[in-house]
């Protein structure tokens, strides 16, 4: 645009000299109108190719964050010239005056991987999208500490903080979860990297209720919400937290360990809110298999597809889908308590622009745990209850019209038997058990946010 303006420039004094020229002589006019006009189609032939094909998008980081003062390198394939440009402060970009071709574009950023795309055809006189995802970078030249965290390549650290708030908040990557935690972890499990914080499972890691502390509150004192809406069951989801979550459908979690503000939306706000963060979204397709196997012979496989930036019949590629499945089987630390999980997920998203996009989740969980400390196992290590908060009375069966109970005294096998009813195997096929007695399955449910 600046060659443009100063040709313009050019053109109103030469057209000056000519106006003087044709009152000093008008035999000069001819000449002088002809090297006007050939001054004029050049200016135009240059602006014609400024707004020849243009390049535009949006960068972000693993999380789906924008990435600011992102530089952005555009290379004609076979000719070699090269243009350039700078993402703004959402992250956007736009590169135009490129001719049709084939284009290598490359982007980078400071604390991120350089990223090189090959192949990427521009048409004559088109407006192609295309999105762009860093990677934070294995090594760092350099570390610059300063009031709050501005770079993004920072908050993908494991756990990272604001200074300059004036609360206690941290921040747990997408990255961290998916190369430092178990893949069987639950939210309990995730969270125990921010400062202050722990979580206890008494039959291990992602395999039984766990309990988490923060703060000096008890557990279960503080809000729990996944993508900004609040979540909760009748007995507080952190009792449920190998049910509730699991590592394959959280993406970050912004944990927040202070009442908060008015807008904190829950019951609890006063303990803090852990705010759980779906899967971020890439604009590359990608299918991944993955097989686990640890301690207590436990077994994970899973299956994720993420579809990339696409449109719909030939619309613009502004949505997004990620599907995740799973089955995990283990022993568990404690004896004979076994644990079967099959869960799936679906994560859709619409970008309606660089700042609005709206997302769709819905997960499906189906959980058996032959777990020994649970409501159905009561009997067994209290014997009956004097209040009759529960009862202790054994299954019938009809016979004759008349149900009578499976037990010769009413009540259900090894009532009373206290610690002694733990040591029992419920895999013996020759128990009434049988592995069916003490197993808590957590219904299969449908939860969606939006």
């Amino acid at each position: 645009m600046l060659l443009n303006k100063t040709l313009i420039q050019l053109n109103s004094i030469f057209l000056e000299e000519i106006l003087k020229t044709s009152i000093a002589g008008l035999r000069t006019f001819p000449a002088i109108l002809l090297l006007s006009v050939l001054a004029l189609c050049v200016s135009a032939g240059l602006l014609a190719q400024q707004t020849g094909s243009r390049l535009e998008g949006n960068i972000a980081d693993v999380q789906g964050k924008a990435v600011a003062r992102a530089l952005v390198t555009v290379k004609n394939e076979a000719t070699g010239a090269v243009k350039t440009g700078n993402t703004d402060g959402n992250g956007a970009y736009s590169i135009g005056g490129l001719g049709a071709g084939s284009y290598t574009v490359e982007a980078s950023a400071n604390g991120f991987a350089i990223l090189t795309r090959n192949g990427v055809v521009l048409g004559a006189a088109q407006t192609l999208e295309l999105p762009l995802s860093l990677n934070v970078s294995s090594v760092a030249e350099q570390v610059t500490v300063n009031a709050g965290i501005d770079s993004i390549a920072a908050e993908s650290a494991p756990s990272g903080g604001f200074i300059e708030e004036r609360s206690a908040q941290s921040l747990v990557s997408n990255t961290y979860i998916e190369n430092f935690t178990s893949p069987i972890a639950d939210f309990g499990e995730i969270v125990q990297i921010v400062p202050g914080t722990f979580t206890t499972s008494a039959n291990g890691v992602g395999l039984g209720q766990s309990k988490t502390y923060f703060r000096g509150f008890q557990d279960g004192d503080y809000n729990i919400d996944f993508d900004g809406i609040p979540f909760y069951d009748t007995n507080s989801p952190t009792h449920h937290s190998w049910a509730f979550f699991p590592a394959q459908w959280v993406g970050g979690v912004d944990f927040d360990r202070s009442p908060g503000t008015a807008s904190t939306i829950g019951p609890t706000p006063f303990g803090g809110s852990i705010h759980l963060l779906s899967k971020p979204l890439t604009g590359e397709q990608d299918i991944r298999g993955t097989v686990s196997y640890g301690t207590w012979n436990t077994k994970l496989y899973d299956g994720a597809y993420s579809s990339g930036s696409f449109g719909f019949f030939g619309s613009p590629k502004k949505s997004n889908l990620f599907i995740d499945v799973h089955h995990m089987t283990s022993d568990g630390y404690q004896s004979y308590n076994y644990n079967l999980r099959n869960a799936g997920s679906l994560l859709y998203q619409y970008q309606f622009s660089p700042k609005t996009v709206l997302t769709g989740f819905a997960g499906v969980l189906q959980l058996d745990s032959n777990g020994p400390n649970i409501a159905s196992t009561r009997c067994m290590l209290y014997g009956v209850p004097a209040s009759g908060s529960y009862s202790c009375a054994a299954p019938t069966v009809t016979v004759s019209g008349t149900a009578v109970p499976v037990t010769a005294n009413g009540l259900m096998p090894y009532t009373g038997a206290g610690l002694r009813f733990l040591l029992t195997d419920n895999s013996d096929p020759v128990s009434w058990f049988d592995n069916q007695y003490n197993r808590y399955q957590f219904p299969q449910t449908l939860n969606t946010w939006g």
